[in-house]
C-alpha cells in the first residue's frame, strides 16, 4: 500500500454505522482519513477506529461548514490538502486517483469537482448537481464567518483552482424517504433563517419564475427525464425548499408564531359568539 502524505480525506457523521465502512474502505489506500464525529450514538466511532482512522469529536452548529468546525478540521490535519467529504457520498478510483495527482502539483490549491445525486435509489444525473471546490490546501480557503450553504472563501486566484472533468465526479447517495426528506429541510431551513444568508421573503413573481425555470432546466437539460420520478421528486423537492424557507422567513419578519395566529383566529370566534349571542337577545 502506498502512503500519500498530501491530503487528509475528511469525512462527517453522525449515526453512520450503516454506512461508514464503505466510506472508508473507498479513501484508505490513498492517505489519512479523519473521522470528524458530531457525537454518534452509535457504532460510527467503534467501526472508525477498527481501521485506524483520526477521529475529532466535535459539536456543530447543525451543518459543518461554520466556522468553528473548519477551525477544528484544519487544527487537526497535518497534509496540506483536505479532502471534504461525508459519510453518504464515494467516489470511483479514477476520482480518486486525479484528486491524489493534483494534491501532488504545486501548479493548484484547490479542485473544483461536481457532485451528482442519486435519489430513491436512482442516478439523477446533472439533476441539482452542484460544484465546490471541496479539496483544496488547508489555507487557501477561509471559512471566518462563513454561512449555511456557502463553502467559505477561496484567497487565491481561480487560475489556481483545477476543475475536474464531469465524467470524475462525486457520488452522492441520498438515502431520503418524503418524510426524512421533509423532517431534513425544516431543520436546515430554520438554520438558514436565523443564521443564513436570505434575511427577507422574495415577491410571488420571482417565486414561481424561479420554480418553473429550475423545473425545466434540470428536468430537461440536467436530464431529470432520464431518472423518471426520482429526477421528478428531486427537482420539486429543491422547489419545495425555497418555498418553506421564504414562509419562515416571512413568519420570523411579521412575527408570526402558532400564539399569535390563535389571537387573530380568536378574534374571529369572540365575533362569532358575540353575533350568536346578539342574536339570541333578540
Amino acid at each position: 500500500m502506498q502512503d500519500f502524505h498530501q491530503i487528509t480525506f475528511v469525512i462527517f457523521t453522525f449515526n453512520e454505522e450503516t454506512r461508514i465502512e464503505r466510506v472508508i474502505r473507498n479513501f484508505i489506500d490513498f492517505g489519512p482519513i479523519l473521522i470528524v464525529d458530531n457525537y454518534s450514538s452509535d457504532r460510527t466511532l467503534e467501526i472508525s477506529q477498527r481501521y485506524g482512522c483520526d477521529i475529532l469529536l466535535n459539536k456543530n452548529q447543525g451543518w459543518v461548514e461554520d466556522e468553528d468546525t473548519a477551525f477544528a478540521v484544519k487544527s487537526a490535519v497535518k497534509t496540506p490538502w483536505i479532502y471534504w467529504g461525508f459519510a453518504d457520498e464515494m467516489l470511483e478510483i479514477e476520482t480518486i486517483t486525479e484528486i491524489v495527482r493534483i494534491s501532488q502539483d504545486d501548479k493548484y490549491s484547490a479542485i473544483d469537482i461536481i457532485k451528482k445525486n442519486y435519489y430513491i435509489g436512482k442516478f439523477c444525473h446533472e439533476v441539482i448537481s452542484a460544484r465546490l471546490p471541496r479539496v483544496f490546501k488547508k489555507e487557501s480557503i477561509d471559512f471566518t464567518n462563513n454561512k449555511i450553504h456557502h463553502f467559505g472563501k477561496f484567497l487565491e486566484s481561480s487560475s489556481s483552482i483545477y476543475k475536474m472533468p464531469e465524467e470524475l465526479f462525486v457520488h452522492h447517495f441520498m438515502s431520503y424517504t418524503a418524510k426524512s426528506h421533509n423532517d431534513s429541510y425544516n431543520r436546515y431551513s430554520d438554520l438558514e433563517c436565523l443564521i443564513g444568508s436570505h434575511t427577507v421573503p422574495i415577491g410571488l413573481l420571482k417565486i414561481m419564475a424561479k420554480a418553473i425555470k429550475r423545473f425545466f432546466y434540470n428536468y430537461f437539460f440536467r436530464g431529470g427525464f432520464k431518472s423518471g420520478n426520482a429526477g421528478k421528486y428531486l427537482i420539486l423537492y429543491s422547489i419545495w425548499y425555497d418555498i418553506l424557507r421564504d414562509m419562515k422567513l416571512y413568519e420570523m419578519n411579521y412575527h408570526i408564531s402558532s400564539d399569535s395566529i390563535e389571537d387573530s383566529n380568536n378574534i374571529v370566534r369572540d365575533k362569532i359568539l358575540y353575533n350568536l349571542k346578539k342574536q339570541n337577545l333578540n
